[in-house]
């Protein structure tokens, strides 16, 4: 029995869930920690996903998820939600299929995804294409 929250995150550039049956897969393509772009400021699309396991199924958690530059603390992306672990599985897997999120500066950026206040991070990394 897991008795205690957990969470991976993973940034790619995309999400695509497939059908199969009453099942649904989900691949993730093109998983990445440096996203390179000609301009900086630029306007990148990405996805995050959050496996999440240990949450007690059918209770309220409020998460809260967060792209910030390390440097500079800028926030580029930020939600505050509630949600409830579906029952009988041990996997919460969450997608944010991000658009056109403005990325002002070169550098780290963190995400982060708390879990009623229990934090998980991971970064990655906006860069200028050399010439």
């Amino acid at each position: 029995m897991i008795d205690k929250v957990d969470a991976d995150i993973i940034i790619s550039q995309g999400i695509q869930v497939q059908q199969n049956g009453m099942q649904q897969q989900q691949l993730i393509i093109n998983p990445t920690k440096v996203m390179r772009s000609p301009y900086i400021p630029t306007a990148l699309s990405l996805t995050i996903t959050f496996v999440i396991i240990g949450l007690k199924n059918g209770e309220p958690h409020h998460l809260k998820v967060a792209i910030k530059h390390v440097e500079t603390g800028y926030v580029v992306f930020s939600n505050d939600s509630d949600a409830t672990a579906p029952t009988g599985t041990d996997n919460m897997v969450i997608n944010a299929d991000l658009k056109n999120i403005g990325f002002e500066h070169e550098g780290k950026y963190e995400v982060s995804l708390y879990i009623d206040a229990k934090g998980f991070f991971n970064t990655f990394y906006v860069l200028k294409k050399e010439k």
